[in-house]
């Protein structure tokens, strides 16, 4: 069985059930979905239940909370509900690419044996006349470190500079998922798959898929939603992060440097904290420098780009 973990916060119901489609056309024999929602004001499992029932689908949970606990909390609730040994986290809004995403992540982990792997994100928006607009989300900005199987520029990147892979793109085993977010969870409240970090400091990182898995509603999650309430809890999460992983890996030699520039990453002002960073660790400059030429390139992209879900016209039928 493979589970698909939904987390919700005050989630809009039309966003909740594009997610939730895109998890039932999903041509894999066997799926679980388990909806865990941190205390929102409406959890909509009502209409989620209505929802299933069109599809006669029944392998399902529906996991609530009275208060609000945080997303790192709120995804172990819902770990604990979860039966497949693999598990796919993904908010509501962001869609699974297409029929075969579910199949293909479970073959290339049994393949590969991974305890993580991540694909390619297609990122779009809803235009104010509802049509689909397809836009770029380069996550991680060093994906070539990935392709080649660079192990050391990879944790690099990760302790350094922050490279993390979004976590819409993320796949793990259940219970490898469970232990580091359990580990984190007394000082990690939001920021969830911060955890690839210390896994990698560890020796243990992520696979990479190099297929499209993902749409990526690209500017309305709390990481990339423009002056959100939630950044600053998010800058909180991670200072915390690095002071605990300063602490517990002091003899790494990427983690003293982070620890050297770590004050940095407080600054507000984006170009005095960059410029001040190339100072410090003129490495920095290779590193955005590569960013931006893989960006330029296409490297985000799949060689093979064939439609996905909300390319379609079908998809949208009783979503609108």
């Amino acid at each position: 069985m493979f589970s698909v973990l939904v987390v919700t916060y005050n989630t809009d119901l039309k966003k909740l059930l594009i997610t939730l489609k895109s998890i039932l056309l999903q041509n894999h024999k066997s799926i679980q979905i388990v909806v865990s929602d941190d205390g929102s004001k409406e959890n909509h499992f009502e209409q989620v239940r209505d929802f299933f029932k069109q599809y006669n689908f029944t392998e399902y949970e529906l996991v609530g909370h009275e208060n609000n606990q945080g997303t790192v909390r709120n995804i172990l609730s819902g770990l604990e509900a979860v039966k497949g040994k693999y598990v796919k986290i993904i908010s509501g809004g962001d869609a699974l690419y297409d029929e075969n995403s579910v199949s293909k992540i479970s073959s290339f982990m049994d393949k590969t044996k991974a305890e993580g792997c991540f694909g390619l994100l297609q990122g779009y928006q809803i235009t104010e006349d509802g049509t689909i607009k397809k836009t770029n989300f380069n996550s991680p900005f060093d994906i070539e470190a990935y392709r080649n199987n660079d192990n050391k520029k990879i944790e690099k990147n990760l302790v350094l500079y922050s490279d993390n892979t979004c976590g819409a793109a993320i796949c793990y085993e259940r219970e490898y998922c469970r232990e580091y977010l359990s580990r984190i969870s007394e000082y990690v409240k939001y920021e969830e798959d911060i955890f690839q970090v210390l896994s990698a400091v560890e020796g243990r990182r992520l696979q990479f898929l190099d297929e499209y898995i993902i749409w990526y509603e690209k500017g309305e999650g709390v990481s990339t939603k423009k002056h959100s309430k939630f950044q600053e809890l998010l800058r909180e999460d991670v200072d915390r992060f690095y002071d605990r992983l300063c602490e517990d890996f002091s003899d790494n030699k990427f983690v003293k440097k982070r620890k050297r520039v770590k004050a940095l990453y407080k600054i507000n002002n984006v170009y005095i904290r960059t410029l001040l960073r190339f100072f410090v660790n003129p490495d920095a400059i290779r590193y955005l420098v590569s960013h931006y030429i893989q960006s330029a390139t296409g490297k985000h992209h799949s060689k093979c780009e064939s439609k996905g879900f909300l390319d379609t016209k079908e998809f949208w039928k009783g979503l609108c």
